[in-house]
């Protein structure tokens, strides 16, 4: 995938969602760039009203680098899939890939480690 032609979707699940729906994304639609993370913290809507303590909640992020040719395939299949479209079922989040790290493409030299790095 040319990384100036595509678009970074970050998902937001329930904790236990995700494991589910990254199998999906590489096996069922080829996805090869995903990645699986676990957040917790405290939010005002975790707050327990009499006691005054912050419960915390844990979620599943969801990272993949999706071609722009397929992006609207992709995010129909994670909103099914994934039960984005339910009650906190979850949400989506998708920005240009270009836009991280200054828009530089990432590229690894074509030489083998055998045969050294740098055209040397």
């Amino acid at each position: 995938m040319n990384t100036r032609d595509g678009r970074l979707i970050t998902v937001i699940l329930p904790t236990g969602a995700g494991h589910g729906l990254l199998e999906k994304l590489v096996t069922q639609k080829g996805l090869t760039t995903v990645f699986l993370h676990h957040a917790r913290g405290t939010g005002l809507s975790g707050v327990l009203k009499r006691k005054g303590l912050a419960q915390q909640i844990e979620k599943d992020i969801l990272v993949a680098a999706v071609p722009t040719d397929t992006l609207d395939d992709i995010i129909g299949f994670v909103y099914e899939e994934g039960g984005v479209g339910k009650p906190h079922g979850g949400f989506i989040y998708i920005e240009t890939l270009n836009a991280l790290r200054g828009g530089a493409p990432v590229s690894l030299p074509s030489s083998s480690p055998s045969e050294g790095y740098g055209g040397e």
